[in-house]
C-alpha cells in the first residue's frame, strides 16, 4: 500500500495529537502508558506506507520507535511524491536486498527449523549472565564491610594487573596485521581487572566520602562493568552456534548439537572481535549513545566474518562489507530490538507493579527480583539469537553480491585474454 502526502499528514497528525492528549490530560497509569506505546505502534504502518510512496524501504518505518529518528524521518516523508520513473530509479538501488522486516522473517523461519540448537545455547548463556550478574551485585554490601585496607590492596593488585594487560594490548596493536585472534584473548581480561580495581577502590574510598551512596552506586557499575568479558566470551560462543545452525539451513543440511562443539573448538579466535565489537558498542552507548549505535552497525557482521573469513581481520572486513548497507544493519536491530526492550519494560512493570516505578532500576540495581532479572536475561537472549540468525542471512547475502561483483568485473579481462594473439 502506498500512501500520498496529504493522507500520510492526515493520520500522523490524528496520532500525534492523540498522543498528546493522553499525556497531558490523563495520569502516568500503566493503561495510559500502553495507550501512548499502541499509538506510536500505529506510527509504522502509515509511515512505511509513505515510505513506499516515495520510492523507500518500508522498513525504514522503524525508526519512527526513535525519538530523534522519528523527526528526521517525518521530515523525509514530507518530500513531494515523485513520478513513477522516480520511484522505479530508487527501488532499484537496492533491488533484490533483503528488507530489515524480510531478514527477521527469515530468521524467524530458520529459527524455528534451528531452535532445539540454537535457543538452549543463546538463553542459556543469557541466563548465566543474568545469574552472574545478580550474584556480583548482591556480594557489593557484604565486600564493603570489608577492612578499608583489605579493599585498597585488592583494587591496587588489580590495578596492577590491569596495567600488564593494557600494555600486552598495546603490543598486540602494533602487530595487529600479523598475530593470530586467539592472542588476543588475555586482553579479553582487561575490562575485568580494571572495572574490579575501580570497583574495589570505590568501596574502599565509600567510609569517607561525603556521599558512601554515590561511591557504593559507583562500585556496582564498575563491577558490574567487570563482568563484560564473561557475557562476551559465552556471546561469542552462543554467536557461533546460531551461525553454524543457520549455514546448515541455507546449505539444505541438518545440523545438531554437534553445533556446540564446534562453536567451542573456534572460540579462542572468535571471542576476540566478538568481545572488542561489545566494548566499543558499550562505551559507545555512555557517550552520547550515538557512537555505540555507528559501532553496532558497522561491526553487526563481525562473528559472521570471524567464523567464515579465518585469516582476515574481523573488524575491518565487517565493516568493508556493511558499508553502504548500515543503514538496513541500523533497522534490523530496531525490528529486533524494539519488541525485545518492550517485552523487559513489560516485565520490569508485572515485577515493580507500576510504570513510574522502573525509573527505581537505573538508581538501584537492587530494584528488580531476581526472578524478573532471569526474565529480562532470557529475553535479551531471545533477541539476540534472532539477530544472529538474520545477521548470517545479511552476510551470506552480501557474499553473493560481493561475489557477483567481482565475476562481474573479472570476466571481461577474461575475455580479453582468450583473444588476445599468441604471445601477447
Amino acid at each position: 500500500m502506498r500512501l500520498g502526502l496529504f493522507p500520510y499528514l492526515a493520520l500522523i497528525l490524528l496520532l500525534v495529537g492523540g498522543q498528546y492528549a493522553a499525556a497531558t490530560t490523563l495520569d502516568g497509569s500503566n493503561a495510559i502508558v500502553g495507550a501512548l506505546l499502541l499509538l506510536q505502534l500505529l506510527k509504522l504502518p502509515v509511515a512505511a506506507a509513505r515510505a513506499r510512496d516515495l520510492g523507500f524501504d518500508g522498513d525504514e518505518a522503524v525508526q519512527a520507535m526513535l525519538p530523534i529518528g522519528n523527526l528526521t524521518l517525518f521530515w523525509r516523508l514530507l518530500a513531494r511524491t515523485p513520478s513513477d520513473e522516480v520511484r522505479a530509479a530508487r527501488q532499484a538501488i537496492h533491488a533484490g536486498e533483503s528488507t530489515a522486516y524480510g531478514l527477521v522473517a527469515n530468521g524467524l523461519k530458520t529459527l524455528a527449523s534451528t531452535a532445539p540448537v540454537v535457543l538452549p545455547a543463546a538463553i542459556g548463556v543469557g541466563l548465566a549472565d543474568a545469574a552472574l550478574t545478580e550474584w556480583a551485585v548482591a556480594q557489593v554490601p557484604a565486600i564493603a564491610e570489608w577492612e578499608a585496607e583489605r579493599l585498597a590492596l585488592v583494587g591496587q593488585v588489580l590495578w596492577g594487573v590491569s596495567a600488564l594487560l593494557f600494555l600486552y594490548t598495546l603490543m598486540q596493536g602494533t602487530k595487529a596485521a600479523t598475530v593470530a585472534r586467539s592472542s588476543w584473548f588475555p586482553s579479553l581480561l582487561l575490562p575485568s581487572t580494571l572495572g574490579g580495581g575501580i570497583g574495589f577502590l570505590a568501596l574502599g574510598s565509600a567510609r569517607g566520602s561525603a556521599d558512601p551512596q554515590q561511591m557504593m552506586l559507583i562500585a556496582v557499575i564498575f563491577l558490574g562493568f567487570a563482568m563484560i568479558p564473561f557475557f562476551a566470551v559465552g556471546g561469542a560462543w552462543a554467536a557461533a552456534v546460531a551461525h553454524i545452525a543457520t549455514r546448515g539451513a541455507i546449505r539444505g543440511e541438518r545440523v545438531g548439537f554437534e553445533a556446540w562443539g564446534q562453536a567451542g573448538s573456534r572460540l579462542r579466535e572468535l571471542a576476540a572481535p566478538h568481545a572488542a565489537v561489545r566494548y566499543l558498542i558499550s562505551i559507545g552507548l555512555q557517550v552520547m549513545i550515538l557512537p555505540g549505535l555507528m559501532y553496532a552497525t558497522q561491526y553487526a557482521l563481525v562473528d559472521q566474518v570471524a567464523f567464515e573469513q579465518p585469516e582476515s581481520r574481523a573488524l575491518r572486513a565487517s565493516s568493508d562489507l556493511s558499508r553502504g548497507h548500515r543503514a538496513r544493519a541500523f533497522r534490523l536491530l530496531l525490528v529486533v530490538g524494539v519488541p525485545i526492550g518492550l517485552l523487559q519494560m513489560a516485565v520490569g512493570v508485572v515485577d515493580m507493579g507500576d510504570v513510574g516505578s522502573l525509573t527505581e532500576v537505573a538508581l538501584n540495581p537492587f530494584a528488580l527480583s531476581t526472578g524478573a532479572a532471569l526474565a529480562g536475561g532470557a529475553l535479551y537472549a531471545l533477541g539476540f539469537a534472532i539477530f544472529e540468525v538474520a545477521a548470517t542471512h545479511m552476510y551470506f547475502e552480501r557474499m553473493e553480491v560481493v561475489g557477483a561483483k567481482v565475476v562481474a568485473e573479472v570476466t571481461p579481462a577474461i575475455a580479453e585474454d582468450v583473444f588476445a594473439p599468441p604471445g601477447a
